[in-house]
């Protein structure tokens, strides 16, 4: 049965309480005359209710003994009362009592009075429980839980949801759900209608379109209405995933299956056009090395020599046009096969330094190049790889330039180290930029911004393969009509620092 504590400062009205409780089958735990011997009582002996009386001897009374109680232990408490003011009265129930029992009583009355305060905790545990409980589990789930009125308003945020809209729950609670998740469509920028709303509309469960986006997330959603036992129309629910993360590994895996076919081709393709192109080349050399002798010779007429001349430069030409076409393949065959070189630790300041001197005909003529090579640590690479990176970097900025103001137009490359220790080098130009819409295809082969100028679209390809390979990062910054900024990182090799300047 259950433990009772009584707080009486009468004693023979306690001990009356005393018998009553025990010819009704209760347990005494024990009797206080004031509030500070009843908070005494109760930590030592931690009863199941407590038989409060309102007057109480001593500073504190049985009001501030009840709450007092409920605080710290959460014990239900019953008050005993023979008569009190309205204010007295009203003081107690803010200390949301189990019961009242009033003076004089008779078994019956304590008996029932004590059954239903005992139910009612019973009732009231379980009830703390199983929000606890329900607390706990929202709390566990990742996807954002969101609750809302009949009048879109927010009551309640999962911490999954604070983290996805960005906002606490108090801050959010009261607030228009279109507010703490505006939801937008990817294609066309524009919001989407509230779900809960619809949800509420149609009495039924309902989902957001593909693409939906809150801020920079793609997110997918589900909305249900809450509909009370008798059918009234509580609110909505709603539960979100940020899947853009799923989507981004989704892209990529599409991406290497796209790279691993093209790799297979180009392996193919590359080896049957190098073989005959080999032969076409060394015919070229040939042909132009018989021409430029036969045009040395003294008696040959002059119409003839300026024929020569107009068959040299055509020969020269194409022979360019060869060398364009190997070293296509030969970036076509990067796809194809892994790094095949010893990786050794490089300096990219030095790979840098290189790539400025074997690409400044380019640059030069379309640029002022600047660059501020500072010390970076060292990474586990081949100066051939890093090489052909840079250079891409410094022919794709040099062809965003137009070639007719050199002198207004810069291209800077830097290499410095980063807050993770990695090596650094970034190529930023003053160029056309790059339009949003199609930043995120530059790096897909044969994708090209420039095909006027001479771009085959495989260069930036090429260099995010050797990059990622390497263990590395490319990433660009662009805006059309100001210039773009590429910047590569690459980890440093084991045991390396950053190197001193020379």
């Amino acid at each position: 049965m259950p433990n009772v504590l009584i707080v009486e400062d009468e004693g023979l009205v306690a001990h009356d309480l005393e018998l009553s409780l025990r010819k009704l089958g209760y347990d005494v735990a024990g009797i206080a005359a004031t509030a500070d011997e009843a908070l005494q009582e109760a930590a030592s002996r931690r009863p199941d209710l407590v038989l409060m009386d309102i007057r109480l001897r001593g500073e504190r009374d049985g009001i501030e003994a009840g709450a007092a109680l409920r605080d710290a232990y959460g014990i239900p408490v019953v008050y005993l009362t023979a008569h009190a003011d309205d204010a007295t009265l009203d003081r107690a129930k803010r200390t949301e009592p189990a019961g009242y029992l009033v003076k004089p009583w008779n078994p019956l009355d304590l008996r029932s009075t004590l059954e239903v305060a005992m139910y009612r905790s019973e009732m009231e545990t379980r009830l703390r429980d199983g929000e606890r409980w329900m607390r706990t589990l929202l709390a566990s789930i990742d996807d954002a839980v969101v609750a809302v009125a009949t009048d879109c308003s927010v009551t309640y945020m999962n911490p999954g949801a604070e983290r996805l809209a960005g906002v606490a729950a108090d801050e959010a609670r009261g607030r228009a759900l279109a507010d703490v998740l505006p939801l937008v469509a990817t294609d066309t920028e524009t919001p989407i209608a509230d779900p809960a709303r619809r949800a509420m509309d149609e009495r039924r469960s309902v989902r957001l379109p593909p693409g939906t986006r809150l801020r920079e997330r793609i997110i997918e959603d589900s909305a249900s209405p809450i509909v009370g036992a008798n059918g009234d129309l509580l609110g909505a629910v709603l539960v979100c995933r940020d899947t853009s993360e799923e989507r981004r590994i989704e892209e990529e895996l599409a991406r290497s299956d796209r790279l691993r076919a093209l790799g297979a081709l180009a392996a193919g393709v590359g080896h049957e056009i190098n073989n005959p192109l080999t032969f076409v080349a060394g015919n070229l050399a040939l042909a132009l090395e018989e021409l430029r002798a036969l045009a040395l010779t003294p008696s040959l007429p002059a119409a003839a020599r300026a024929r020569i001349a107009i068959l040299v430069q055509s020969l020269a030409d194409a022979e360019q046009g060869t060398e364009r076409i190997q070293q296509i393949t030969t970036d076509l065959r990067t796809f194809a096969r892994p790094l095949g070189e010893t990786l050794v630790p490089t300096d990219v300041a030095e790979c840098a330094a290189w790539a400025l001197r074997v690409t400044a005909r380019e640059t030069e003529s379309r640029a002022r190049v600047t660059a501020a090579l500072a010390p970076t640590p060292l990474v586990l690479a081949s100066e051939a790889r890093i090489g052909q990176v840079l250079v891409n970097l410094l022919v794709n900025a040099a062809q965003a330039i137009a070639d007719d103001a050199p002198d207004a137009n810069e291209i800077h490359v830097e290499t410095e180290s980063d807050e993770r220790g990695w090596a650094v080098l970034r190529v930023r130009d003053t160029g056309s930029g790059i339009p949003p819409e199609i930043r995120a295809l530059i790096f897909e082969p044969f994708f090209s911004t420039k095909p006027e100028r001479g771009g085959s679209g495989i260069g930036l390809a090429v260099s995010q393969n050797i990059v990622e390979r390497l263990g590395g990062e490319i990433r660009v910054e662009s805006e059309p009509g100001r210039g773009s900024v590429f910047e590569v990182s690459l980890p440093p090799a084991p045991g390396s620092a950053p190197r001193e300047p020379r």
